[in-house]
């Protein structure tokens, strides 16, 4: 779904490593995947910086759109996500605390996900951008 809420820019290309690391004390499962998106990098940033276009790259439908979005600039901040579970038999509504454990503006962030005013329910979700083969700037 990230590759669909971005809009082609005139051939430039960010690398896009996403990462979900599970634990139960230690890093039990790691899932890790790598795409080049015909975007710039400070595009790709944009949307994964501000809460309130997650919604717009959830290939799940789970993730809502937060009222008021935040802009996310730093390490310890929390935003909030109204989320949603559909079984097949009925729908859940519930929110969760995001906890913003890493983040270098522009090049990478990672979330620790939460029941709302809870505790870290075990995953960790990381975004690490660079730019891609073609481009004017390559990390």
């Amino acid at each position: 779904m990230l590759l669909s809420a971005l809009a082609s820019d005139h051939g430039r290309r960010a690398v896009v490593i996403g990462c979900l690391a599970c634990w139960d004390g230690d890093m039990a499962d790691r899932s890790a995947a790598s795409r080049v998106v015909e975007a710039p990098v400070s595009t790709v940033w944009s949307l994964l910086s501000d809460s309130g276009q997650h919604h717009r790259f959830d290939d799940t439908g789970m993730v809502g759109q937060p009222e008021p979005p935040t802009r996310l600039t730093h390490v310890g901040q929390v935003f909030r996500m109204p989320m949603s579970y559909d079984d097949g038999l009925r729908i859940e509504r519930y929110e969760s605390d995001n906890h913003i454990v890493a983040l270098a503006a522009g090049r990478s962030i990672a979330w620790a996900t939460a029941t709302k005013g809870g505790p870290a329910l075990g995953w960790v979700w990381r975004y690490d951008l660079r730019e891609g083969p073609g481009s004017s700037r390559e990390w």
